[in-house]
Parts: structure tokens; sequence; C-alpha cells
């Protein structure tokens, strides 16, 4: 990809706005201004997994190597990730993603509050996140990279999606006498749900497609990983469950299942930010699979039907019951404590359990399980930090720093 230099891109920016008359985009503004920072972008690359422009950046702050990676629509900014390598010092890499934050243009609200959380992160392996008005931060160490992530939430746009490619909503097929919204089998073949679904998935041995019937939420839809190939073949985003999309069992909240997006052009507009019924052609063992794990994910093959919108609030599925068996609470705190660092002089203010979707209402669900661990516990010589695992398995799924306070 062609670099462009900040001090060009400024240029060119101001040039627009004395003649337009009309002030940049959100990403472009944000780009510009890192300018002190010395970054140099490509061109802006429009595509799946979230089919809004998309900016990849280099630069060197600090003396450290830095890829910085921008979405951003008409409205705001979507998301800004930026990485720093494996076994940077803390405080460097710190250092270096306070800068960034403090000299960005979008979160302008949360500014301060972002650049304070960043400065007190100590280097901790897991993930740890803070939420704020209209978005979410978060710090994850990892082998290969130490990440920053800020991002709005909702992550959907406000404003209809562009079609990828052209496409449009396929014409429904011939159906039988809807389910609770859905069809209960297209042209014979049996449109597949909750269990049932879950269990084909698991045990399919090939590549031979099936229906699957759920609906599509407004809440982040699409989301991509941030430790990601600067450019990624169009094989690997068919398949890449970093890009995935949820297909829930129920319109509101319930449990969900990832589908890797599949051929170019099959996520079309009308499926972004809406609340609907839908029923997908999915497979899986697909012959692009190029990491480990890929076999099992489901792939999208077509949207075989697609139903109305407004659903919005409605809820189908019986309340999920917790399971019967589970790690221990004094199991549970002990990994949260561990997992969290905690220091000695650390207690425990709360312990519940609650569905994954009701206590990350914003978020993916990181694991098969539907039910977390949800510990919050205070130091006087450290931040209170809120830990979730999983409650069958004990499973980090991710830290909070500080905890919330309600």
């Amino acid at each position: 990809m062609r670099g462009v230099s900040i001090g060009v891109l400024v240029t060119l920016v101001v040039a627009a706005c004395s003649s337009a008359a009309s002030p940049p985009s959100p990403g472009v503004a944000l780009i510009a201004s890192w300018q002190q920072l010395g970054i140099s972008c490509g061109q802006p690359v429009v595509g799946v997994p979230d089919n809004m422009p998309q900016w990849i950046c280099q630069a060197t702050i600090r003396g450290l190597p830095m890829t910085v990676d921008v979405e951003a629509d008409d409205s705001s900014v979507a998301a800004l990730v930026a990485q720093v390598p494996a076994g940077t010092d803390p405080a460097a890499a710190s250092s270096v993603f306070e800068d960034l934050a403090s000299n960005m243009s979008a979160f302008a609200n949360a500014r301060a509050q972002i650049v304070d959380w960043i400065g007190q992160w100590n280097g901790a392996t897991s993930q740890v996140s803070m939420n704020f008005a209209g978005g979410r931060a978060a710090i994850e160490s990892d082998p290969t990279w130490i990440t920053l992530d800020v991002s709005r939430v909702p992550f959907a746009s406000a404003t209809a999606a562009p079609t990828v490619d052209g496409a449009s909503t396929p014409t429904p097929l011939a159906s039988s006498v809807l389910d609770s919204g859905l069809p209960t089998n297209i042209d014979g073949q049996p449109v597949l749900r909750g269990d049932d679904l879950r269990a084909a998935i698991a045990d399919s041995a090939d590549d031979t497609p099936f229906l699957a019937g759920g609906w599509l939420q407004s809440k982040v839809i699409v989301r991509a990983c941030p430790a990601e190939p600067v450019n990624p073949s169009e094989a690997h985003e068919a398949v890449n469950m970093c890009g995935s999309f949820g297909l829930y069992d129920q319109p509101d909240n319930g449990v969900v299942i990832w589908v890797a997006p599949g051929d170019p052009g099959l996520l079309t507009s009308d499926m972004f930010g809406v609340v609907r019924p839908v029923v997908l052609q999915l497979h899986t063992n697909d012959s692009r699979c190029d990491f480990d794990g890929c076999a099992q994910e489901p792939v999208l093959s077509r949207v075989a039907w697609l139903g109305d919108t407004g659903w919005v609030g409605v809820s189908l599925a019986p309340h999920p019951t917790r399971p019967p068996t589970g790690i221990t609470q004094d199991q549970a705190i002990a990994k949260a404590f561990a997992e969290a660092n905690f220091p000695a002089d650390s207690t425990v203010r709360s312990v519940a359990v609650e569905l994954q979707t009701e206590a990350m209402p914003n978020e993916w669900p990181l694991e098969v399980d539907p039910w977390v661990w949800m510990i919050v516990a205070d130091s006087p010589s450290r931040q209170s930090a809120l830990v979730l695992l999983g409650y069958e398995t004990g499973a980090f799924i991710e830290s909070e720093l500080p905890a919330p306070t309600t």
C-alpha cells in the first residue's frame, strides 16, 4: 500500500477546507491531529469486515515502532487500534499510547479519562478495559503485540452501511409457515436453530451446507481483531473469525453463534444496524482455512431468507437456565485474584453469576458457555478490578480496571 505523508495529507485537508468550506471527514481529521507525532498512513480502503474506510498507519514514537489501524465513517471514528511489539517495557508502551490518545481528535469528550486510564496500566498480560460515554478502551498484551483498542459503542454505524460490492438482498425462497418469525424449512430443507444448530456445526465433517435460523442484532454486528495482517488476502478474510458477525437465538440478547463472512458481497447494507430474522446457509471445513481451529467454524455460503425489521426489544427464547455444575465460588475468586494479579491486601466487593450477553451487552461473547462469574475486588494499594470468568470452566474472559461503580 502506498504511503501518504501526514504533512501532505494535512496540506490537502487545508486546501479542501478553504475551497469547499467543508470540514474533513472524521478519519482524516483524526490522522491530521497526529501530525506532530510523525504518523504516515496509506490510502483508505473500504471492504469487509466492517465495510467502512480504513487507514493503516505507521510511526516511530519515542523510539518505538508502532502500527495504527483507524476505521471511520461519515459520522465518527469507529475504532483506532495501536500496536507495539510484544516485550516492550510496559511503561514505554503506556507512554506512546498516552501520546497517541492525548493528541487524537476522536473521542474528545473522554480524551482525558482515556489518557489517565492508559497511564495506570501496569503491564498485565490479560486484557483490561474501561467503558466511557459512547465507547470502550482496552489494552491487551499477548506473545505478538501490546495492543490499545479504543472503539465507539455501538460499533455499527448510525447510518446504513454501503452495500458491499453492489450486492443486494436476495429474493426469499419458497418457505414453510413461520415459527416465531422464522421459517421452519426452505425448499424442504430444515432450518436449524438453538441446540440443533450448534450440534450440526460441531458434528459437521465436510463442507456440506446447512440452513441456520436466528436474528441479526443492531449492536456490534461485525468486529475485527486488532492483530490482523496489514494486507490480508480475500481468502483469509472469507474465513476470518476475527471479522465474524453474530447470529443470535432471539431478537434481544440471547445466545450467539459467530459466523465468518464468506465471499465478498454476501453481507449487504440491509443486514447492518438492524434487528431482523434471517436464515443463512452455512458450511464448515472451508477449503480456504489457513489457521488452527478454522475448519469447524461456520462460514456464510449465502443468505437464504431475510425477514422484516421491527423486532427491537422482543424476547422469544426462554431465559436460559444456569448450568447445574460449574467451578465453585471459592475457585472463581482464587482464579480471578490470580488473573488480575491482585495484591495481598485485596478484598472481595461482590460476586455474581450473569449471562454474558447481560454482563457484556456491547461485546461479543468469547466462549460457548453463556454464563460468567463476575468478581469485583478492591485494594488500597491499586485500582479496583472486575474479572469475568466462564461459569462452568473458569476460563478467563477479561478484566476491567477500575471496576464499574454500579
